[in-house]
Formats: C-alpha cells, structure tokens, sequence
C-alpha cells in the first residue's frame, strides 16, 4: 500500500490525505506496486497472519485511478477472510489565492470490498480541505481536515504539516505532516532515497458466507495500523521509474462489526515487516 503514496505497500491509501496533492506528477503515468510481509501473530490465538498485494494505478496531476488487491493468509484455525479489494478515483486541485497562500482541495471515492460490491455498502467517500502558507522560498506550511466516510464507522482527521522542496530537485525534500509524512533525498538525476511513514485506516465491506463469518457475514471489517518504509528509486532515461525497499506495519488492529453497523470483536497482531517493489511510468 502506498498509503496515498506509501511506499510499503501498493497504494492505498491511497490518495486519503493531503500527500496526495503533495506529491503529484505532472504528467500521465502508470504505477503497480508489489509487496509482501512477513509472519505477524494474532494476539491470543495460535494463529499468524502474512499478507500479499498487487496494486495499479493511473492518472495525472488531478485525477488517480487505482485498485490493490490484498491477500490475508491466516495460519491456524482463526480463518475470518482471504482476499480484500479496494477501487479508488481520486480527484484533487489546488489554487492560489494569494502571493502566500494555496487552497488544495480533493476527495477519494472508493468501494472496498471481499466479494461483491454492493455500493450501499461498500461505498468510502474521504473528503479533504487543507490550507497552505508558503513562508519562505521552498517550504509552506499546511492545515486542514479529512474524513473517511462508511457505512460502518466514520472517521475524521486532523492534517496538519511541512512541505519542504520539490522532490525533482537534488537534496532533501518532503512533507513532514499527520497523517502523511514522507522525506525524500535525492543524490543526482538518477538516484533517490526515502522514508515513508503513515497511518492506515481502512473499512471493507465482507462476504455473506454465515458458516464460515457468523456475525461478521455482510458485515465488516476496520483494518487500523500504522506504517513506515525505506526505500531507493532510479530513475531511467527513458521515463521509467523503479522502485524497491523494505516495511514495517506495527499498532496493527482489526476492527469486526456486524451488517447493522455494530462492533462486535477486534483482534491484533504483532509487528511485520516485509518488502515492496514498484514500478512507475510517466508520459
């Protein structure tokens, strides 16, 4: 999920925060993200838990277009679920509205889902408002607001951050905010390293198999979790970026609520760690 642009795993989140914006490219581009986590056991039980994704997406500086599909491999006889999928549009733009001051606006419209998509249920609307302030050549402060709304759970989250540089320039750049950060330094045209880290919040809607799910059949699950990446980029001649590092997702939580909205369960798992590969296309 490249969580908005999270390196530690295909994206996911894909656009629900302001780094979202931040972080743009100018041009049409193609992105697919592969990754994989180690052996993380569920507190409690004699079960682990490894996951497994392949994300895609496309777009330009105001449009992204992306699916990730994550598969959950349960080790013992706690067995809830298999596979997850996630479709996402994001839409974004900024202006300036005055010498210091930009307004960035955008909203992430998804459906995430275990079988079916059913809309009335497996709908994420994540609006987003932030306000920028550029105080000084190459860094602007921000602050504004985000919501992911479901039919299970709404949340609301504060962004607040530094944006510092450009990424295309040599050196350090990034922004340094909640619930988003990113660094990034760049030692020549070629090569780029960075660090990644961010929260992850996200709410799928669950298959009708009642034997296997109980009360969990049509109803939900809030996967919660924090995580942090390291990674090295090459940039090719040819408009080809290539991208690989290592993850960590820890403070992992599910959340289990039934098909009226209700939770019922959660359960947690130790810290993973795992790696991710990505490549990149611009036109």
């Amino acid at each position: 999920m490249k969580l908005s642009k999270l390196a530690c795993a295909a994206a996911a989140a894909m656009a629900l925060s302001f780094s979202s914006v931040a972080y743009t490219a100018p041009n049409f581009y193609v992105n697919t993200d592969v990754m994989a986590s180690g052996d993380a056991n569920i507190n409690g039980t004699d079960t682990d838990l490894k996951t497994s994704s392949f994300g895609v997406n496309v777009g330009n500086e105001y449009m992204t277009i992306g699916y990730m599909r994550t598969e959950y491999n349960f080790s013992g006889s706690f067995d809830p679920f298999d596979s997850l999928n996630k479709f996402t549009v994001d839409l974004r733009a900024e202006r300036a509205l005055s010498t210091s001051l930009v307004g960035y606006a955008g909203v992430t419209l998804g459906t995430l889902f275990e079988d079916d998509i059913s809309l009335g249920d497996s709908y994420n609307i994540s609006p987003r408002l932030a306000l920028g302030w550029t105080f000084m050549n190459g860094m602007t402060a921000y602050v504004g607001a985000y919501a992911n709304l479901n039919a299970a759970d709404n949340v609301f989250l504060p962004i607040v951050g530094l944006k510092i540089g450009e990424e295309r320039d040599h050196g350090w750049s990034g922004s340094i905010a909640y619930p988003a950060t990113r660094v990034n330094y760049r030692f020549n045209k070629s090569w780029s390293a960075d660090l990644t880290y961010l929260t992850i919040n996200d709410t799928y809607y669950m298959g009708d198999d009642i034997a296997r799910k109980g009360r969990l059949s049509e109803g939900f699950m809030r996967e919660k979790s924090q995580g942090a990446s390291i990674g090295v980029t090459w940039n090719t001649p040819l408009g080809l970026v290539l991208s690989g590092g290592l993850f960590t997702f820890f403070d992992r939580e599910f959340k289990l609520y039934d098909k009226d909205g209700n939770d019922f369960a959660n359960f947690e798992t130790d810290n993973c760690a795992g790696a991710y590969l990505r490549g990149s296309l611009y036109f």
